[in-house]
């Protein structure tokens, strides 16, 4: 009886290792698989950016115009984007997409546009998951509002960082405040003003979601 009794234990205690086994190594075959992503997603998200049109002091509020105390210009934009992603399992990887902006007033030309974009990237993940991704310069074009077929670049690229979900789906922010150029490419004069510098600071947030796994080498 007592044989009888420490097989069965010895049964149960076999069924609970390979539960544990069956709920523990998805998890950690996965956080293997965080090192090495690949594949194209399709990322939504939000942006807004405070403008100084005299730039930003060290501790990242507007610089006063000359003479101070006069205040700077400052005014705010917004833009929802929607980008296809494609990552290497190298760590890098491309993005091309598009962007609705809206930028308000006291800005000299309060509007709304739509703009074409595309950049590279490259990224990194911690063995906890946490993916780190840094936007080299991004270059696109306007193509609705006032500056419709004026070429325009942002950098430095943004940097980001998030969790990737056990769903593999992506979550991201803005890791740090840190002050970007937007530099719009107008005609050179006497047919307009030439190029534009726009010194700003914005927050992000990005949802990427897994559309299509890795291409059959």
């Amino acid at each position: 009886m007592k044989s009888k009794k420490l097989l069965v234990l010895a049964f149960a205690a076999a069924v609970v290792a390979a539960v544990v086994l069956v709920v523990t190594f998805p998890a950690a075959a996965q956080d293997k698989g965080w090192h090495q992503l690949r594949g194209t997603y399709f990322q939504t998200g939000t942006t807004s950016c405070m403008v100084s049109s005299t730039g930003f002091t060290g501790a990242l509020t507007p610089i006063p115009s000359p003479p101070a105390p006069s205040p700077p210009v400052v005014y705010f934009q917004t833009s929802s984007s929607q980008v296809t992603l494609k990552l290497n399992p190298d760590g890098t990887g491309t993005g091309q997409g598009s962007d609705f902006f809206v930028t308000l007033p006291p800005a000299t030309v309060p509007s709304a546009s739509l703009a074409d974009e595309s950049f590279p990237f490259t990224y990194s993940v911690t063995d906890e998951g946490v993916l780190t991704v840094v936007v080299g310069t991004v270059t696109g074009t306007f193509t609705a509002g006032p500056f419709t077929g004026v070429p325009f670049s942002v950098t430095p690229g943004p940097t980001l960082t998030g969790r990737i979900g056990r769903n593999g789906t992506i979550t991201l922010t803005s890791a740090a405040p840190a002050v970007e150029t937007l530099t719009i490419n107008f005609p050179p004069p006497p047919v307009s003003v030439g190029t534009v510098n726009e010194l700003r600071i914005c927050n992000r947030t990005r949802i990427d979601i897994r559309v299509h796994g890795a291409d059959k080498e």
